[in-house]
């Protein structure tokens, strides 16, 4: 099972459902840190879920249990802890600064084994 944390993963919700929406059935177990419904950039629509954050994991908690299996818009929702409790923990790699020093340095050496391999040819063995 997922950690209890603050924030809360809402899944099956209709493309209608905003984040006031969200706001007005989920503030009755707790104050609400952030509401993030990922939309689909072509049609401008939600992606069918959403991430409540708490202040308190007691409220997560609580809107998990009376939430769950809820139906909104005629569809059932689905609630659970949600795996990251950091939303930015979904960076790309490359976005690291750790990262780009190490592909550098690798670069560096790369390229240092090529010029000591072009040393190393006699002069009538090179290509130009």
């Amino acid at each position: 099972m997922v950690d209890e944390n603050e924030l809360l993963y809402v899944g099956g919700i209709d493309e209608t459902v905003n984040e006031q929406m969200l706001y007005d059935m989920f503030s009755a177990f707790g104050d609400i840190r952030n509401i993030e419904i990922p939309m689909n950039t072509v049609t401008k629509k939600n992606r069918g879920f959403a991430f409540i954050e708490y202040v308190e994991k007691e409220d997560a908690k609580h809107a998990l249990y009376n939430m769950n299996n809820f139906e909104i818009n005629g569809n059932r929702i689905y609630v659970n802890y949600s795996k990251s409790k950091k939303m930015d923990q979904y960076k790309p790699v490359w976005m690291d600064d750790m990262y780009n020093q190490e592909q550098m340095k690798l670069l560096e050496e790369e390229n240092v084994k090529e010029k000591d391999t072009e040393k190393e040819m006699p002069s009538d063995k090179k290509l130009c």
